[in-house]
């Protein structure tokens, strides 16, 4: 699912027709007491500017739908198409679903949810402006609901339900705080600076690299280097150049690596990071370790 970077991913060539007031878009996250999870997006195009656009293009809405259903609804008066996405998950893999929804990193628990959303850096708001759309008149209301009533929120908790906490979030966001809890204990700060931590890897500390006594037409150097704290594995990158232009990379499991296809007597630069998956899915690495060494002829 992805509400806001491409919620049905045909849809972004109507968006050429948007203009204000003519989208809209809703990502909703519901977290259950049993440990499952769910989410609905949809989005909503004006029916007629869609149609004016459709026509001119020589196109219907099939064609422009990626197979999902749009369906005309009536809204204050007004004719939209819309088209749904569901998801149906756990908590700990609903937030790669919210990252989606947010286009921005999301540590969500059975109690709590925190993001630091910048709509404004998303590839989908990018793509808006650089067709000539007025994002700054677009929002994405986006809601969570949690098994208990929620204690602290950054949003704004719905008057007819408790649990449930709703925040509109301009599409030219460049920083803002998306919190709601459930635990009368948990802040802000506190979240954050537990999501900071979940964020780090240990650098990866080089023991020795070695270049191998050549057996074949190619050289061949040894890394070796000790486990990080944290890493589920680690990137391996070398070059000729030292600023790793035109490099080869390779990821290991191990704390040894062999590099093969090496020229011979060619002096080369090596370096090496460690590397996991965070609460999200998203990729995490620490720092560069770089070694040089000279192949044998």
């Amino acid at each position: 699912m992805r509400p806001t970077k491409v919620k049905v991913l045909a849809l972004t060539a109507a968006v050429t027709v948007m203009f204000t007031g003519c989208m809209t878009e809703n990502a909703n996250v519901k977290i259950n007491s049993d440990g499952t999870a769910s989410a609905v997006a949809t989005v909503d195009i004006d029916k007629a500017s869609m149609d004016t656009w459709l026509t001119s293009s020589g196109l219907t809405t099939s064609d422009i739908s990626d197979g999902k259903e749009m369906k005309v609804v009536t809204k204050d008066g007004k004719e939209f198409y819309e088209a749904t996405e569901t998801y149906s998950s756990t908590v700990d893999k609903i937030g790669e679903v919210v990252k989606e929804a947010l286009s921005s990193d999301a540590y969500v628990t059975s109690t709590t949810l925190y993001s630091e959303v910048s709509l404004a850096q998303s590839e989908s708001v990018a793509m808006y402006s650089a067709m000539g759309i007025d994002t700054s008149a677009i929002t994405l209301n986006f809601s969570i609901e949690f098994p208990a009533a929620i204690t602290s929120t950054t949003g704004t908790i719905d008057p007819a339900n408790p649990n449930k906490a709703n925040f509109v979030i301009n599409l030219a966001t460049t920083n803002m705080i998306v919190f709601a809890t459930t635990d009368s204990t948990v802040t802000s700060d506190a979240v954050k600076a537990t999501v900071q931590k979940l964020n780090q890897v240990g650098k990866v500390k080089v023991k020795s690299l070695k270049a191998n006594k050549v057996k074949g037409k190619k050289a061949t150097a040894t890394l070796k280097f000790k486990k990080a704290a944290q890493a589920k594995n680690y990137q391996i990158q070398w070059s000729t150049n030292k600023n790793f232009k035109k490099k080869t990379s390779a990821t290991a499991k191990k704390v040894r690596y062999t590099i093969k296809n090496l020229k011979k007597g060619t002096k080369y630069f090596v370096r090496v990071r460690a590397a996991k998956t965070n609460y999200c899915g998203t990729e995490v690495y620490g720092d560069w370790s770089v070694k040089t060494v000279k192949t044998k002829k």
